[in-house]
């Protein structure tokens, strides 16, 4: 594999990692918008009688509607139900409605602090450490989003208690930094071990597709093998005979190969079947099915597909092979095929062994050449 081809899976890797983080994400959050209302409602309740009833109404409305934006959010996340990497587009939407949210807290929490009493500034404090925490949790799998969220929600109280005349305030000040001071640690140590465990799991997954591609392909041409065009054909071909449609089959076999193995080399031959691949996949049809079944034979299934059709994709082959030059180290050289074709509503292994009997009348009668299984009986 490539280095260019290495970088675009590993790119792919991330991609797919950090959409997967989102996607805990969103889903995690879904019962945070509940939790928040209710943790909201209850320091309501108990700052009823310390703080102006309209102040804190306010506080509260604010929170209700951001908390509201995020429920919105959700909801259309949850309707459009995006996949893989379509998820990535949701990431700043996310985060805003998150900031939203934090700064209504944050900004409200140090607020209210400043109207309470001390007993009920240590209230509030402690709901904003329990508000802290829980972001701690949710939202570690991404390290922004949890160090912004709680920044927001706990620094500003945190400074302002610095700045307080009472010494157990101060304390309880000091102690919120020494907590944000450990999320770092925290969230770094967990948003890496989660961010490489989504990492390995799609790198497991690309190598398996490696290895199922490798079993069922042809590693020299990345046609199908013999065994996979057997098992993907005989289902076409059993379509076919349900609904009364034709089916041709083309072998195809390189004109004089082993002359171009012995004068030019074994590098020489593999590149020109590389080639004769590649002009298959050029030339055939999405629906046909290629596959390389020895040497320098080829096959390809052509459903709903009758004998006049097959005549014009093989002469499609036969000219683009033929029209088309190689280039090897020793200099330019150029191939030819002869291919056999046969049509019926037949069982795969009958198509298959009358094709290559026509193919080898093609070479009979001089090489380059298509012929079809039933000219040649007659």
């Amino acid at each position: 594999m490539s280095s260019s081809s290495e970088l675009e899976q590993e790119q792919e890797c991330l991609s797919k990692a950090q959409a997967g983080k989102l996607e805990l994400l969103f889903h995690q959050s879904i019962p945070a918008v509940a939790i928040n209302i209710l943790t909201s409602s209850g320091l309501t309740i108990i700052l009823w009688e310390t703080i102006n009833h309209y102040l804190l109404l306010g506080w509260y409305c604010a929170l209700i509607v951001s908390t509201l934006f995020r429920a919105t959010l959700f909801l259309r996340y949850l309707l459009v139900s995006p996949k893989e990497n379509a998820i990535l587009l949701w990431e700043d939407k996310y985060f805003y409605t998150l900031l939203s949210s934090s700064l209504v807290w944050g900004l409200g929490g140090v607020w209210m602090m400043s109207l309470a009493p001390i007993f009920y500034q240590a209230i509030i404090y402690s709901f904003l450490l329990g508000m802290s925490a829980g972001a701690l949790s949710v939202y570690t799998a991404m390290q922004k989003f949890a160090l912004s969220t709680i920044n927001i929600i706990l620094l500003p109280a945190s400074i302002w208690l610095l700045f307080q005349d009472d010494r157990a305030l101060v304390i309880l000040g000091v102690s919120g930094l020494i907590f944000l001071f450990s999320c770092f640690r925290a969230t770094k140590i967990l948003t890496n071990a989660l961010h490489q465990s989504f990492l390995l799991n799609h790198r497991l997954v690309i190598e398996k597709e490696k290895v199922e591609l490798m079993a069922k392909t042809d590693s020299l041409t990345q046609l199908y093998n013999r065994a996979s065009f057997a098992d993907l054909a005989e289902i076409q071909v059993n379509y076919c005979k349900r609904y009364n449609q034709p089916a041709s089959v083309i072998v195809l076999d390189v004109d004089h190969f082993k002359k171009v193995n012995d004068s030019l080399g074994h590098q020489a031959g593999d590149l020109a079947l590389q080639h004769l691949a590649k002009k298959l996949r050029e030339t055939t049809r999405n629906s046909d099915i290629c596959g390389r079944i020895g040497g320098e034979e080829f096959v390809i299934f052509l459903p709903n597909t009758d004998q006049e059709g097959a005549i014009k994709i093989a002469e499609k082959i036969r000219m683009s092979i033929e029209s088309s030059i190689i280039e090897n180290s020793d200099g330019l050289f150029h191939i030819t095929a002869s291919l056999g074709i046969a049509t019926g509503l037949l069982e795969l292994k009958q198509l298959i062994r009358m094709a290559d009997m026509a193919m080898y009348q093609a070479k009979n009668s001089g090489r380059n050449k298509i012929c079809h299984y039933d000219a040649y009986n007659k």
